[in-house]
C-alpha cells in the first residue's frame, strides 16, 4: 500500500472493517442451519453502541481493565492483562486502522449443534480484517484449538481472518515494550505547524534520529510530538527493533512490515 506521509491513512475509521463484516451471513438460531455443515454467522453490535455485549466477569471476581486508546477516542474494555496488552500494541501500531473490544457474536455448526461464541477484538489492517481471540497458553484447549481451526476455515470464503493470539505472541519480541514507549510519549496531538517542521526535518537530512526529538528528556514537546507522528504512520522507525534514542526516523512510501508492531 503506498502512501504520501502526509496524507492520512484512515486510522479510526471503523467503515472498511464494519463493512467487511456486513458481508457475513446473519447470525441465526433457526434449526435449518443445523443442516449446513460449514455455516458460519455473526450478529454485529447495535448503531451507536461499540460492544455486542456487556463486559462481565467470568466466574471469579476480577476487575475489568480499562485502556485509553488515542485510535478509537474511548477506553477499550479488557477482561485480562494479555488483552489490555494486546489493546496497547493495537493502538500503538500504525498499520492498524481500527480495532474494536466484543465486536461480534459468531455462530456456526459443527457435529450438528449451533455454537455461540464471542471474539475478543475485530481488527482492520491495511493488509485485511480478522478477528483476534486472546488466551494464556494454560487456556489454549483442544476445544479451543478446534473452533480455531474451524472458524479460520469458514470466514476465510468471505475475506475475513480469525486468529488465536497467547502471551508468546503479545509478550514476545519488542512490540509490546515498543508500544508503551511510544504511547507514553504521543497520546496527545500535534499542531500542524510542528507537524509541517518536523516532516520537512526529516526530508531534507533523508534520515534523521529520535535524539533529535529529544526523546530521552522527560516531558519534551518534540518527543511526544514524534511518537504522536510515528503512531499516526506519518513518519516510520523499525518496529521490530528496541526503541531508542538512536533509532532511525524516516519516510518511507509504504508501511512496510518493519513499520508494524500487530502483524
Amino acid at each position: 500500500m503506498y502512501m504520501n506521509s502526509m496524507a492520512s491513512i484512515g486510522r479510526g475509521r471503523p467503515t472498511a472493517l464494519l463493512s467487511a463484516l456486513r458481508t457475513l451471513p446473519a447470525a441465526s438460531t433457526a434449526p435449518a442451519m443445523l443442516a449446513t455443515r460449514s455455516w458460519v454467522g455473526v450478529s454485529l453490535p447495535p448503531p451507536r453502541r461499540c460492544r455486542v455485549r456487556k463486559i462481565v466477569h467470568r466466574g471469579a471476581p476480577r476487575p475489568v481493565t480499562k485502556v485509553p486508546s488515542i485510535l478509537l477516542g474511548r477506553c477499550v474494555h479488557c477482561e485480562s492483562e494479555l488483552e489490555a496488552e494486546l489493546a496497547l500494541i493495537l493502538d500503538a501500531c500504525p498499520g492498524v486502522m481500527w480495532f474494536g473490544e466484543q465486536p461480534a457474536l459468531l455462530q456456526y455448526t459443527h457435529r450438528g449443534v449451533i455454537h455461540t461464541h464471542f471474539p475478543d477484538f475485530a481488527v482492520a489492517t491495511t493488509e485485511g480484517r480478522e478477528f483476534v481471540e486472546v488466551k494464556f497458553r494454560h487456556q489454549v484447549t483442544d476445544e479451543v484449538l478446534e473452533r480455531t481451526a474451524l472458524l479460520t476455515q469458514r470466514l476465510h470464503r468471505y475475506g475475513v481472518g480469525y486468529r488465536l493470539v497467547t502471551e508468546d505472541q503479545i509478550r514476545g519480541g519488542t512490540a509490546l515494550a515498543n508500544a508503551r514507549k511510544l504511547l507514553v510519549r504521543g497520546r496527545e496531538a500535534t499542531t500542524p505547524i510542528w507537524t509541517l517542521q518536523a516532516y520537512e526535518t526529516v526530508r531534507q537530512r533523508g534520515v534523521t534520529t529520535l535524539a533529535d526529538f529529544d526523546w530521552e528528556r522527560p516531558g519534551s514537546f518534540d518527543a511526544a510530538g514524534v511518537a504522536r507522528q510515528i503512531i499516526d504512520g506519518r513518519l516510520h522507525i523499525d518496529m521490530t527493533a528496541t526503541i531508542g534514542a538512536d533509532t532511525p526516523v524516516h519516510l518511507p512510501r509504504a508501511l512496510a512490515k518493519e513499520n508494524r508492531l500487530w502483524r
